[in-house]
C-alpha cells in the first residue's frame, strides 16, 4: 500500500510541474491572438491573470494526477491480488 501512496505522489509531483506548464504555453497563445491584450486600456490585466491562472493551476495538477495514478494503483493492486 506505501508502494502505492509513493507511486501516487511522485505522479502528482509530475502532474504538479506539467499541467502549469502546458496551461502557461496555452494561455500565451491565447494572449497573442486575443486583440484586447495589449491594447491602452489593457493595464497588464492578461499578464496578471496568465500569472495567476498558471499557479493556480500547480495544485489542481497535482491533485488530478495523484488521484488518477491512487485509483490506477488500487485498482492494479486488486486485479493481480496483492
Amino acid at each position: 500500500m506505501l508502494r502505492v501512496i509513493l507511486i501516487a505522489v511522485g505522479w502528482g509531483l509530475a502532474g504538479f510541474v506539467a499541467l502549469p506548464v502546458v496551461v502557461f504555453a496555452g494561455l500565451l497563445v491565447f494572449i497573442a491572438f486575443d486583440p484586447v491584450c495589449g491594447s491602452p486600456g489593457d493595464s497588464g490585466g492578461c499578464y496578471m491573470g496568465l500569472a495567476s491562472i498558471t499557479l493556480a493551476a500547480a495544485p489542481i495538477g497535482f491533485a488530478a494526477a495523484a488521484i488518477v495514478a491512487l485509483i490506477h494503483g488500487l485498482t492494479h493492486r486488486r486485479r493481480t491480488g496483492g
